[in-house]
Formats: C-alpha cells, sequence, structure tokens
C-alpha cells in the first residue's frame, strides 16, 4: 500500500489541470486506537483534513472516462507535515520525503460507500469538541476522477492505495500536545485522534 497526497487547497487544485505530488509509505499510518505522539525532530507539525480514496483494483494510464471502476469507497483522512524541516527541504532543493512520510503522519478514516456521497458531502473538523470548519462538496466525483486518471500517468494504482486529495481546511492547522481531533462526514464521527 502508498499513498499520495496532493499538495495544495481542495477547491483549487481541482481546477488545475496538473498537481503537486507527494507520496508516503505504509508506515505513515496511525492504526486505530493509537494516538499520534509528536515527533522529536520537529516543533511545527501542523495537519490538513482531505478526502480519501481508497484504489480496488491495478491500473495505469486510466483514462478520466473509466476512473470511477477503480475505487468504491471514500473517506476523510489528516495528512500531516513536518513544516520547519519542509521549508528547510525546500530551500535546499531536497526531496520532502522526511518532512511528509515520517512514521505516524498520517491518519485515515472509515471508509463508505461511494454511492453514499456523489450528489452532497458535508465535512466539518473539530478541535478539543470546538468547531474549526464545517462545508458541503459537490462535483466529487468528477475530481476524484481526474485525479486517479491524472496520478496513474505516474503510478501504477494497486488495490489498497490511497488518494488525499488536497486540503478541505482554510489553512493548516497546527498539532499540538493533548489536542483531540474529530472529523465527521455526512454528520457521522468519521475519525478522532489524541495528540501525546
Amino acid at each position: 500500500m502508498k499513498i499520495i497526497c496532493l499538495e495544495g487547497d481542495y477547491n483549487s487544485i481541482h481546477s488545475n489541470k496538473e498537481y503537486i505530488l507527494a507520496t508516503k509509505p505504509d508506515s505513515a499510518v496511525i492504526k486505530n486506537g493509537i494516538d499520534m505522539y509528536l515527533p522529536e525532530f520537529s516543533n511545527l507539525i501542523f495537519g490538513e483534513l482531505e478526502f480519501v480514496v481508497k484504489i480496488d483494483k491495478v491500473g495505469k494510464h486510466i483514462s478520466e472516462e473509466f476512473a470511477n471502476n477503480y475505487y468504491n469507497e471514500i473517506t476523510l483522512g489528516i495528512d500531516f507535515t513536518a513544516m520547519d524541516l519542509l521549508e528547510k527541504l525546500k530551500e535546499k532543493q531536497l526531496p520532502w520525503e522526511i518532512a511528509k512520510g515520517f512514521d505516524f503522519s498520517t491518519k485515515i478514516g472509515t471508509f463508505s460507500p461511494k454511492e453514499n456521497f456523489f450528489e452532497s458531502l458535508s465535512a466539518s473538523f473539530s478541535i478539543n469538541e470546538k468547531e474549526q470548519f464545517a462545508s458541503e462538496f459537490t462535483s466529487l466525483k468528477n475530481n476524484i476522477n481526474k485525479t486517479i486518471a491524472y496520478v496513474s500517468k505516474y503510478f501504477m494504482l494497486k488495490k489498497g492505495d490511497c488518494i488525499f486529495l488536497g486540503n478541505l481546511l482554510l489553512e493548516r492547522f497546527k498539532a499540538n500536545e493533548n489536542d483531540y481531533l474529530e472529523a465527521f462526514m455526512n454528520s457521522q464521527l468519521n475519525l478522532d485522534l489524541k495528540i501525546r
């Protein structure tokens, strides 16, 4: 399993023809029931709330017309980044992997059938039970299909791979010790995470 993340704001990146992609290994995933422990190598861990699709079968050079056949489930996820480390890497024009793909840098929620969400999908996000974000989304199917077609030009997609579709929030949030994060999809709790 690999994780592919679209970098940037959900609403703006899906109006573009090209994406900036980052990858994470499966060791980045925080398992259910496990807290996130802030790493010692960074003082600025920031998170993004994103829609996530799980690939259902192997594909390469998938056309947008047929991309809908390559996934069946949608969820929410949180993509964490060590921002201080990322800025240093950018300055030196070095790869981003250690800032994006470090261990336990990703939380993935509970997947649900895609048919439940094609017409409209709401998402909300709370920190310490205080709502930070809530919005409705349409055109999700078109954005997913376009993303799968684009990503599959560069990566062979395999069953179980996950694609993060871009930050839903107006800006990234800082992960602080003892924060409790909750994300909801269509008013149902989709994921929660304690920061240590």
